[in-house]
């Protein structure tokens, strides 16, 4: 977190929810843990002196919106979302106050309960494998019924803000926004392009039904502690949709962190995911898993692409931006094997 004053955003805190709760409130404990590219995330307990229940202390976590110009869209539309994804029995941090005011620390935030437990990916993949030989098909499992019950919340009921046209096929419009980004790069880049044509020429079946879909959940996206997976984070990425675009995003090559032979994460099968996915009520068709997966990866190497522009145009400036290009290239390869066959079976894809 560059150039926070911490005292200054605990006081600040203290007095945000002091009028909120109508109660003297003090922040303490700041702890900033963003290690991502964009958002703030600060941990913090709130001290509650005068509850009418007792004194308490309430650990929280602030999330900060990063400048206007690279969100995708507002606070309200995300932590709606939020909401009628733990209504629906997601496992999600539940949202305790928003703001779209500004002038408290910069930009727009909101405060959330904090779940405890592992978010980097390599301590992620530690806890699991330290729970025993079984837990990584167990949280495979998990998140698929996690999936199921994001996937439970029809497009209809969606934030207005995150709405895809519902007169345009997913699959079509994700392709379409891939070939004007493509377009927008820096320099030539064989493989995505080879890529889009494979896209362009393999659309799915259109989907049974367009739910909300969270649009990044991968290793370091979720929360899992000793007993498995506790939370689904960041959710600024949400939109309508199809739900195979959820399934096949986790299973990229790029979130397995090595462990090339657990699909999900690196830490799981695609059977014990999908087995629980179809027991909890949703729809498996590895046709569209497959082209999501492509799509995804695609998707991906653009967007490590981006990142570093956005870098070096000076819209975000930030060091994990910076070194995002130098790693598209690895996308460019992980769509090859994508779209090579087989040689051992003469049919299939490589993962």
């Amino acid at each position: 977190m560059s150039g926070r004053d911490l005292e200054a955003l605990a006081d600040g805190l203290g007095e945000f929810l002091g009028q909120r709760w109508g109660r003297a409130v003090r922040a303490e404990s700041l702890v900033p843990t963003s290690t991502g590219a964009r958002r703030e995330n600060v941990l913090f307990d709130a001290v509650d002196a005068s509850h009418p229940a007792g004194a308490r202390r309430v650990p929280l976590v602030v999330t900060i919106y990063p400048p206007a110009g690279t969100v995708l869209f507002g606070v309200e539309a995300e932590t709606d979302t939020l909401r009628l994804a733990e209504r629906a029995g997601a496992p999600v941090a539940h949202v305790h106050e928003v703001c779209t005011d500004s002038s408290w620390f910069g930009e727009p935030f909101f405060i959330s309960s904090r779940v405890e437990g592992e978010t980097l990916p390599k301590r992620v993949l530690r806890t699991i494998e330290a729970a025993g030989p079984d837990q990584g098909e167990r949280v495979a499992a998990q998140l698929g019924r996690a999936f199921a019950a994001i996937h439970r919340v029809d497009a209809t009921e969606a934030p207005a803000a995150i709405r895809q046209p519902l007169d345009v096929d997913p699959a079509s419009h994700a392709l379409a926004t891939l070939a004007e980004q493509i377009d927008e790069l820096a320099q030539p880049a064989p493989g995505f392009e080879l890529g889009l044509r494979w896209l362009r020429h393999h659309l799915p079946s259109p989907a049974p039904r367009r739910t909300l879909v969270h649009g990044d959940v991968r290793t370091g996206n979720i929360v899992v502690d000793a007993g498995g997976l506790a939370a689904v984070l960041d959710w600024e990425g949400a939109h309508t949709g199809d739900p195979h675009r959820d399934l096949a995003w986790c299973c990229v090559r790029t979130w397995r962190f090595d462990q090339d032979h657990l699909e999900v994460g690196g830490f799981g099968s695609l059977d014990s995911l999908t087995a629980a996915y179809v027991e909890a009520g949703g729809h498996f068709d590895p046709a569209s898993f497959h082209w999501w997966k492509v799509a995804g990866t695609l998707r991906w190497g653009i967007g490590l692409s981006r990142q570093a522009a956005q870098h070096l145009a000076g819209v975000h400036r930030s060091i994990v931006m910076a070194a995002s290009g130098r790693r598209a290239v690895e996308c460019e390869h992980d769509l090859l094997r994508l779209l090579a066959p087989k040689v051992a079976t003469g049919g299939g894809r490589a993962g």
